[in-house]
């Protein structure tokens, strides 16, 4: 089986519902329905889509803290996914390093 950088992603986005910041390099991109969202709702400027995927915008790492704060003012939970390593030639293996949730309980009136 060949693993490809849209298997890696479609492996947490079936078991993460919330927005799934997953790095590529020195950036942390968001895709498809993430990227939609992003755009619309935090004014995230959308750059060209990889193959397997039809939306993408992200951000450097460096700027990172930023976007977690502003996914977490628009009530949004998080999975970040970093880089870990290199064994399969040039793609990188991937692990899910920090999850955020914005409501951690009920609201209670």
């Amino acid at each position: 089986m060949r693993v490809c950088l849209r298997t890696q992603f479609g492996f947490f986005r079936r078991r993460f519902r919330g927005v799934v910041l997953f790095q590529v390099g020195r950036y942390f991109e968001l895709f498809d329905r993430d990227a939609v969202w992003a755009s619309a709702a935090l004014g995230m400027t959308r750059i060209a889509a990889r193959p397997g995927f039809y939306a993408r915008c992200g951000v450097h790492r460096m700027r990172c803290r930023l976007m977690i704060k502003r996914l977490m003012t628009a009530q949004r939970d998080i999975l970040i996914v970093a880089q870990t390593g290199m064994p399969h030639g040039s793609l990188k293996t991937r692990m899910g390093v920090a999850l955020f949730f914005t409501q951690l309980c009920p609201k209670q009136d």
